[in-house]
């Protein structure tokens, strides 16, 4: 038993000491980071050896001075295209839709545009031929999200160029969700997000996690 005991604190110590490290190489990473860009909080996630580590960085509001927790919720802001692609993808397994179809078939205002024949896969691969990084600041609903589609012109045939925008993977996620018959927020919020085991992942915060929003 006493071998046994010594071999178990051994382990222990292994254990410790391969998490100082860890954590000494992601605040040698970190620290220098965040005052060089003057980023007041974050939350640092790593995988080492099939197990997972997360470091929690500052304040979540410079004016509550609340420090980040692990109940802190951050924006995942242009990584939430990784679950619009992954909504279509399902959408597509489940046969509301194929991503070699056109936009003009869940759309039928854009039948004749030249958006109207953009295929969705190259809506998710953001080459459906010179999208814009945003829309006009004057677009505000659907209605006028349809209007500049249909006068859209492109700048290059689809699938030969490359631009980074969020009008496409949006139009994606527009007609995802239109194709499966229910709205986009409750597709995610109900369906996709608990597939994945995300349990604090929202669209709409509730009231409740208003507190632990991180300030951005």
């Amino acid at each position: 038993s006493c071998v046994a005991s010594a071999a178990w604190h051994m382990g222990a110590a292994n254990a410790k000491a391969t998490q100082d490290s860890i954590k000494h190489t992601v605040d040698a990473a970190i620290q220098p980071l965040m005052a060089k860009d003057r980023i007041h909080g974050m939350a640092v996630g790593v995988i080492v050896g099939g197990k997972p580590y997360v470091y929690n960085y500052g304040v979540a509001s410079t004016e509550t001075g609340k420090p980040v927790t692990r109940d802190t919720l951050f924006e995942l802001r242009s990584i939430s295209k990784t679950f619009t692609a992954t909504l279509a993808s399902y959408a597509q397994v489940s046969g509301d839709l194929s991503l070699s179809d056109t936009t003009s078939k869940y759309l039928p205002v854009l039948q004749g545009s030249r958006f109207g024949n953009v295929k969705l896969v190259n809506l998710g691969t953001h080459t459906p031929g010179g999208l814009p990084l945003q829309v006009p600041d004057e677009i505000h609903n659907n209605d006028q999200l349809m209007q500049y589609f249909k006068a859209w012109q492109p700048s290059c045939a689809p699938g030969t160029c490359r631009t980074y925008a969020n009008p496409g993977i949006g139009a994606l996620g527009l007609i995802s969700a239109k194709s499966m018959g229910q709205d986009f927020t409750a597709l995610m919020e109900q369906r996709m997000f608990p597939a994945l085991g995300l349990k604090n992942s929202y669209i709409d915060v509730p009231t409740a996690r208003i507190p632990d929003y991180a300030q951005g």
